[in-house]
């Protein structure tokens, strides 16, 4: 069975109140160490809870925590020994006082990230590349650097899916390496490339994976001209082979600064397949997959394998005002879905409905131009026509710049005067 798994695409919506708490916690572990008091500890917690809430969730170091974690419920759970519990839960601090000493992660630069996102996102005529690029670098301002997720995780042992750092390896990108780790010790491998699309990998002691870029449609891609294999956003990475052991679960990493793509279980026979969406919050340019499980043997295994990901053109940017037609189509399908939803939405038993009856709305105005409330949503009909046009009218509506416009067009037209709409967006100017 084929599992696909996709990168986040990760939200601009961290609130600000988080990262300005996320400052004045960083604040308050510096003046805990300057007066060498007893709250250190519990000060470095704080900070590390803070920095893993506005963390990539799919960066190595927020994978290790959380599965950390994971274990630790499991034992409480399963009702383990005091003592495998205590461990477990030193563990788990001792990776949350790693996150609150690192130093590759500031709010400033996740600030100003997030300015520059949302600066390009605004722009309906920013390109693929523009955006990608955008989204990129606000990832990795949430990312933790390659040397301290090593140095971290180098810390921790016993988790075989961890990634695996290799000098003049992982941190030598476009090199065209293709290596294979069996704890330590380096094994050999050939190299087959099957119809110039997919690279086949083989031992001599029965381990085999198969790495190819496929489309939505299962279609491969070609590799470049260093023979690695190629991906591009909304496209997909798929492995598949066989070799580790029974029975376990391997994951998938996206070095520099190593991010996970998705997990994959290994069936009883040691086989295993998967598929993981590249989404365009992954940087443009070079790159390294790696494999990771459990060997037969018992040590950790791992695969690592050139990629190249590149920019997905698409369709060209959105701009209703050069599509009026489209923006007239669009809002009737949007009238008529809000219309359908609101329909579908009564409440359905007693109590919902005196609920309701309970609430009004106070017009304190009727005489003359009256009290105006909007509330505003959207969504995309399972059998829209245009479901693509669609999506992009959305985002475009939810952008600061057309918000903006779209309100002060409002003020100077009045808003209860449904014959402006299409006067008002033929007069935005974004």
């Amino acid at each position: 069975t084929v599992r696909a798994s996709s990168t986040t695409t990760s939200s601009t919506t961290i609130p600000q109140s988080t990262l300005s708490n996320l400052a004045v916690a960083e604040e308050s572990l510096d003046s805990a160490r300057t007066e060498s008091t007893n709250n250190v500890l519990s000060a470095q917690i704080a900070v590390a809870e803070l920095r893993l809430s506005v963390m990539d969730p799919k960066s190595a170091i927020a994978v290790a925590v959380r599965d950390a974690e994971n274990e630790l419920a499991a034992l409480i759970e399963a009702g383990a020994s005091s003592g495998n519990i205590a461990t477990a839960k030193q563990e788990v601090q001792n990776l949350k006082i790693a996150v609150a000493e690192s130093r590759s992660i500031s709010v400033e630069a996740i600030i100003a990230a997030r300015a520059s996102l949302e600066k390009v996102l605004a722009n309906p005529r920013a390109t693929s590349a523009e955006v990608a690029e955008a989204t990129a670098t606000y990832v990795e301002s949430r990312v933790l650097s390659a040397e301290e997720t090593a140095k971290i995780l180098a810390t921790f042992g016993g988790d075989y899916t961890r990634p695996v750092f290799i000098p003049s390896v992982t941190d030598v990108q476009g090199s065209g390496n293709f290596v294979l780790l069996d704890g330590t010790v380096e094994r050999a491998l050939e190299l087959r490339r099957v119809n110039d699309s997919v690279m086949v990998l083989t031992d001599g002691s029965g381990f085999k994976i198969s790495i190819a870029a496929v489309d939505k449609d299962g279609n491969p891609f070609t590799f470049n001209s260093r023979g690695a294999v190629v991906v591009k956003h909304g496209n997909f990475i798929a492995v598949a082979g066989e070799g580790f052991a029974p029975s376990t679960e391997a994951k998938t990493w996206l070095f520099s600064s190593p991010r996970e793509l998705g997990a994959l279980n290994v069936d009883a026979q040691g086989r295993f397949s998967a598929q993981y969406k590249i989404t365009r919050d992954v940087r443009i340019g070079d790159h390294l997959a790696q494999v990771t499980g459990l060997g037969p043997n018992g040590e950790q295994r791992s695969v690592t394998i050139d990629v190249e990901i590149q920019a997905n053109p698409g369709p060209s940017p959105y701009d209703p005002l050069t599509q009026p037609r489209n923006v007239l189509v669009l809002f009737a399908e949007l009238f008529t879905l809000l219309a359908a939803v609101g329909i579908s939405r009564r409440p359905q038993d007693e109590e919902e409905r005196e609920s309701a009856a309970r609430l009004g709305v106070v017009w304190p105005n009727q005489t003359g131009s009256g009290t105006h409330i909007n509330i505003s949503g959207g969504g995309i009909a399972r059998y829209a026509a245009h479901p693509e046009e669609a999506r992009r009218f959305l985002e475009f509506l939810a952008s600061p710049a057309a918000q903006a416009q779209l309100a002060r067009n409002l003020l100077a037209k009045g808003a209860d005067n449904q014959g402006h709409l299409v006067e008002l967006f033929r007069g935005m100017s974004v």
